[in-house]
């Protein structure tokens, strides 16, 4: 048979007897239906499908490479000869192109055309900004996040774990805000690692939905679900949507100050489980404190399961010291024989009847109705009252080797009802009762706070001892000095009960950027008072007050008049030849004349006057005399309570090459410390460095 088109028209049936070159296909006239794409055929003469009809579907010995339509395959071929060359396609399947860029840590990688669409970019792409030195997320810029300019510890990412390997699952590394989490594919094994800017801070605190305070991680790794000795602990988070925070404090405990709280939202499937079973929900109850170490208290807890029933609890101490658990397996926990000025975590498990748990956490506080163990706690425990701290620590004198003022260093941290916190310098007392005894040896160290909140107060001390180690920036220098070093506890604070012009009855003075000081309680402060003597702290009631130049030093004699009983004095107690009446008298005097302020040096060595010091002679610079300026602190708080603001000049001009010939060296940075140890915690005072 011999073909002169193509097919399209249909052959009709033939009879098997009849050959069939013997029919001529009628060709149609539109030439643009001839040979379309891959398609064509001349006459058949097998009918390849069966059908009893010879047409374009049969087999075709006209042009063998012509097949039949088909579906397009995105291969530069019109394959379903339609007259278009692959319609839907993004590309040519094999083609490859450039993905990505080189920037910083990103290379470049490539992507390959595969059933018509372009396959997954190989590049290392862009992560998030850590302070690694690096440009993480190549942007052209290095470590230009807030991680690495603030100078609190701060969460650099959140990463889920593997639990069973320890390893960050791919694509979880960092935990990214609105990421689907599908236990089908990572496991049922978890946990949440949070990587901290430096690598080892105070403490991590995560929360997780509505618990604040889920978990407190105090060492590494901080995780989530804990760990045991570096070993991730196995966590499964419930179907459904959550928020984590971790928040990083400088130090243990969620103590000290905080960093900023990263916050990350995420959901949870399996993709494999149908009809999915809910996850229970714990209930530890709320948190505790007490200040009764011989008290039992009851952990409420619950737990509720919308698809099923509890079939059990379990009770487990996350932290804190020794005690005694009763119903660890049961809903309540009972809690005895707790020790005094310490914080225990619990944590509930309770488990469904498909085999789902959930836990929660609870935080018990246990204060003290004395002291704590190390701790004398005087003053009025009131909200802007001096609240003091003793202990006994190294016995030792203001000329000992080593130097008690340089080579010791105290540093109590004070957290607030409403997680303030102030970091607090302490000083060596002597024997604790220096302004009467005049003692310049003994084993008192003590700390002056003022609290500025009601309610409970905890305290963690660090007594630390090496070279310089008062003046030393880091708080890990030097080692311990042991006695109360790591000592904790709390206490109580009740609202004040003074009035004004008593400071304390306003609270803290404070610039605010604007022309005039202000109170805590929104009043404002507008100075008047006298401004000479700049020797007023020249008197010589004071221990080891006398003049290496031509100004005397004074006695106020004409004020003595003006001290009143009940008001404070020094050597003699309340009756006997009491030191202090006539600059007590000075005090009184000025808040007369409705005064409500005063200045002073604290320091004239080589000025005109040569007799205001606080060291233990003329000569001695980092050697302070401790009942001196015990006295001086009698007469500043009496001040305090007669309203009277505290000028302190620290230096004279002539004087102001003194300390390490005008630097910042040791001499200087230790008359600040200690200034600021024994006097900083007044609450209407100012530090002039010079005049």
């Amino acid at each position: 048979m011999v073909c002169f088109s193509a097919c399209e028209s249909t052959i009709e049936s033939f009879e098997e007897t009849e050959p069939a070159s013997s029919f001529v296909d009628e060709c149609p006239e539109d030439a643009s239906k001839l040979h379309l794409g891959v398609c064509g055929c001349g006459v058949p003469d097998i009918d390849s499908d069966d059908d009893s009809v010879l047409d374009c579907q049969d087999m075709c010995p006209f042009d063998s490479s012509r097949t039949k339509p088909a579906f397009e395959i995105c291969d530069g071929v019109d394959n379903n000869c339609d007259g278009v060359i692959d319609e839907g396609c993004d590309c040519v399947d094999g083609e490859t192109r450039a993905c990505g860029t080189n920037v910083g840590e990103c290379e470049q990688g490539i992507q390959m055309c595969e059933n018509g669409a372009w396959s997954t970019c190989t590049a290392v792409m862009p992560m998030q900004e850590i302070c690694d030195g690096l440009d993480n997320d190549c942007d052209m810029q290095v470590d230009e996040s807030a991680v690495c300019t603030n100078p609190l510890p701060q969460i650099a990412k959140l990463v889920l774990v593997d639990a069973d390997t320890d390893q960050p699952i791919p694509g979880y590394d960092p935990l990214m805000p609105g990421a689907n989490i599908d236990l089908a594919v990572v496991g049922q094994n978890l946990n949440i690692l949070a990587v901290t800017q430096p690598t080892t801070i105070g403490s991590v605190v995560f929360g997780f939905n509505s618990n604040n305070m889920y978990r407190i991680e105090s060492s590494a790794p901080y995780a989530i679900a804990g760990d045991t000795a570096g070993d991730l602990k196995p966590w499964t988070p419930a179907l459904g949507n959550h928020i984590v925070t971790a928040t990083p404090y400088t130090l243990s405990g969620a103590g000290g100050s905080a960093g900023t709280m990263l916050t990350v939202d995420f959901q949870v499937i399996d993709s494999m489980t149908s009809n999915t079973n809910a996850a229970p929900t714990a209930n530890a109850g709320p948190d505790l404190t007490t200040n009764d170490v011989n008290a039992t208290l009851v952990l409420n807890g619950s737990g509720t399961d919308s698809d099923g029933s509890i079939v059990s609890y379990q009770w487990a101490k996350i932290s804190g010291p020794s005690l005694t658990m009763t119903g660890v397996n049961t809903s309540s926990l009972t809690l005895t024989n707790l020790t005094s000025n310490s914080t225990y975590m619990f944590e509930l498990t309770v488990t469904d009847d498909d085999g789902a748990t959930d836990t929660d956490t609870a935080m018990v506080t246990v204060g003290t109705t004395s002291t704590s163990s190390a701790a004398v706690i005087s003053g009025e425990k009131r909200k802007w009252h001096t609240v003091t701290l003793t202990y006994q620590g190294p016995t030792t004198s203001e000329n000992a080797n080593p130097n008690p003022f340089l080579q010791y260093r105290v540093q109590v941290v004070f957290t607030g009802p409403s997680m303030q916190t102030y970091n607090v310098p302490g000083f060596f007392a002597a024997d604790g009762n220096a302004a009467d005894s005049s003692a310049s040896s003994g084993n008192k160290w003590k700390v002056h706070f003022r609290p500025d909140e009601t309610g409970t107060w905890t305290y963690t001390t660090s007594f630390r001892t090496g070279t310089n180690i008062a003046v030393s920036d880091s708080t890990s220098a030097g080692a311990s000095a042991g006695y109360f070093d790591g000592d904790s506890g709390s206490f109580v604070v009740s609202q004040t009960n003074k009035t004004a012009p008593d400071f304390r009855a306003k609270g803290r003075l404070s610039y605010v950027g604007d022309h005039y000081l202000q109170f805590a309680n929104g009043d404002w402060f507008l100075k008047a008072g006298s401004d000479s003597p700049e020797t007023f702290m020249a008197y010589q009631g004071f221990d080891q007050t006398s003049t290496q130049g031509g100004s005397p030093v004074k006695t106020y004699s004409p004020h003595i008049a003006d001290w009143n009983a009940g008001d404070p004095t020094w050597e003699g107690g309340s009756s006997g030849a009491q030191k202090g009446k006539g600059i007590i008298g000075a005090i009184n005097y000025l808040s007369s004349k409705e005064m409500n302020a005063f200045s002073f040096l604290s320091m004239n060595v080589n000025g005109d006057g040569k007799n205001v010091w606080p060291w233990i002679n003329y000569t001695a610079r980092d050697r302070y005399d401790i009942s001196k300026l015990e006295q001086w602190n009698i007469v500043f708080t009496h001040a305090q309570s007669k309203g009277m603001y505290l000028h302190f000049k620290t230096q004279e001009t002539e004087n102001d090459q003194l300390l390490n010939n005008g630097s910042l060296g040791v001499e200087r940075k230790l008359y600040y410390r200690e200034l600021i140890a024994r006097f900083g915690h007044h609450l209407g005072l100012n530090w002039n460095l010079g005049e």
